[in-house]
């Protein structure tokens, strides 16, 4: 008789059909896992149809046995609206749950909740614990966020230096946040020595996976910058976005 693991085997090995075959008999049985594997099935659209609604059910039952991963996606889709009627604090509620037994992803989303105050009362220093949290999972997208805080002082004491560290834990991760806030900071001698070599740099690599905003604004520092640099700085900073990038 096929069981979980078989079910999670034909997943991996891209064999949708049997592994929603698998599921379904265990979900429908109670199993937590299978509930949030079947529902993960239904948003992605994998072998069955596409359908919020349905994966919103199989995540929901799952998270309501506290399954981490099925709480955090349940957080998400309230928060959206997809599958459910967009309900903010009912996202925070799940999210919250999957954000307290340790998932980075739950703790970033539920840090961005408390800084816009959706679902929630704005509450910087909450938004900046959570943030703290994920961030010290390796999350980069927290990590980013944490370091844009730290420089200017939103829930935290402001600390030019701890935002650094942080700005360069998520931008060397390719968070284009990061890597163009880091870009401001060195071609403005924010909190540290003004350094136009690393600003070009951290602007050039931001270029190749920030959206079209990120990227005009890189390519028009980067000509500021390009004003007042050498050609020597320029290609040395040109080699240090290189070899970023080859990594």
């Amino acid at each position: 008789m096929p069981d979980l693991e078989d079910a999670l085997e034909a997943y991996e090995n891209n064999d949708y059909k049997t592994a929603f075959k698998i599921l379904t008999p265990l979900a429908e049985h109670g199993d937590a896992e299978a509930q949030c594997s079947l529902g993960n099935m239904y948003y992605n659209g994998e072998y069955v149809a596409q359908d919020e609604e349905a994966a919103a059910k199989w995540l929901r039952l799952a998270a309501e046995q506290g399954h981490v991963d099925a709480q955090c996606m349940v957080g998400l889709m309230y928060g959206i609206g997809e599958g459910v009627v967009r309900d903010d604090e009912e996202g925070a509620k799940w999210l919250r749950l999957a954000a307290e037994q340790g998932h980075a992803d739950a703790q970033n989303m539920l840090g961005s909740m408390y800084f816009k105050g959706e679902g929630v009362v704005k509450n910087d220093k909450e938004a900046a614990r959570w943030m703290r949290l994920a961030a010290e999972q390796g999350h980069a997208g927290a990590q980013s966020m944490f370091g844009l805080m730290c420089a200017n002082g939103e829930g935290v004491v402001k600390n030019d230096e701890e935002a650094v560290e942080w700005l360069l834990l998520a931008a060397e991760k390719g968070n284009s946040c990061a890597q163009s806030s880091l870009g401001v900071i060195f071609g403005e001698g924010l909190g540290v020595i003004q350094d136009s070599v690393q600003a070009h740099k951290w602007f050039k690599v931001s270029t190749v996976i920030g959206d079209e905003e990120e990227i005009l604004l890189a390519i028009q520092y980067m000509d500021a910058l390009e004003g007042e640099m050498t050609p020597d700085e320029i290609a040395e900073a040109q080699k240090l976005a290189r070899e970023i990038q080859l990594h």
